[in-house]
């Protein structure tokens, strides 16, 4: 069960995130609406800008990685790389950044909590010995992780996540700002409002982690990845990707940001 991992630029904290390197400083051209389908370009290994027409320019791989200065983490749960095509924010991921489609956090395991744990921690479900979604029965997890790091380096860290069992992360780490909503919408609007308000702070995130739900619910109540329904889900969330895109491109966060984008786990089903 395959799940796509994405990175926008190179980053520290990679070992931590368990996915592909990618180099892609926002700029212009991110959609909020589905666009004509078509087949995304091969990967590159080559780091590339999106320039203000929609083409790639090369930019400096060393001056790329000293100013970043906040990491938006995207998590689209349960999403299947075969899905992302024809959805103009996911096409340009895969198109101008440097990726891959077999990203596994466990080759056994596909369970969200399990594999988010992993995600945050660097460390295999074999290593932080939690198999299952409801952590083993505790409730709080005493282990290395990226927000508790990030603390320690004096930056600022925020978690909005669509399911409640990640409430388990709050209990557990230092996060600065946690909000749990199921609703993919509603937490979107909830991100792009508190990322207003902390520009205007100037108490911005250095690393914010942001789930969708969408795909997986879709994949578990309609037959799986096959259906109609998990393949509106994935049009939903290529239009969230878009208005995030469009938050960094209009803020003090282009240029300066890195963006991770990455699945849980894919589905089994055809």
């Amino acid at each position: 069960m395959r799940s796509p991992g994405y990175i926008r630029t190179k980053t520290a904290i990679a070992h931590v995130l368990l996915v592909a390197l990618a180099a892609l400083p926002v700029a212009s051209g991110w959609e909020t609406a589905r666009e004509t389908r078509r087949e995304p370009t091969r990967e590159t290994t080559r780091e590339t800008a999106l320039s203000d027409d929609g083409g790639a320019a090369a930019r400096d791989d060393g001056a790329r990685l000293t100013s970043v200065k906040h990491v938006i983490h995207i998590v689209v749960d349960g999403l299947k790389p075969e899905a992302m095509a024809g959805n103009h924010n996911f096409d340009l991921l895969r198109a101008n950044g440097v990726g891959t489609d077999n990203a596994r956090n466990d080759l056994d395991s596909a369970q969200t909590l399990p594999n988010h744990i992993s995600m945050f921690t660097g460390l295999s479900v074999a290593e932080h010995g939690y198999y299952k979604d409801d952590a083993n029965g505790r409730d709080r997890l005493n282990l290395q992780n990226i927000f508790d790091l990030v603390k320690e380096s004096g930056g600022r860290t925020g978690f909005f996540g669509a399911k409640d069992k990640f409430e388990i992360f709050d209990n557990s780490w230092n996060i600065d700002e946690f909000f749990f909503q199921k609703r993919g919408h509603r937490l979107l609007a909830a991100f792009l409002q508190e990322m207003h308000d902390r520009e205007i702070r100037d108490t911005l995130f250095n690393y914010v982690f942001v789930h969708f739900r969408e795909p997986d619910r879709a994949g578990h109540l309609y037959d799986g990845s096959k259906s109609n329904r998990y393949a509106a889900a994935v049009a939903e969330v290529d239009g969230y990707l878009g208005q995030i895109f469009q938050m960094i491109e209009s803020s003090s966060l282009r240029d300066e940001t890195a963006i991770v984008l990455t699945s849980d786990h894919g589905f089994e089903y055809q």
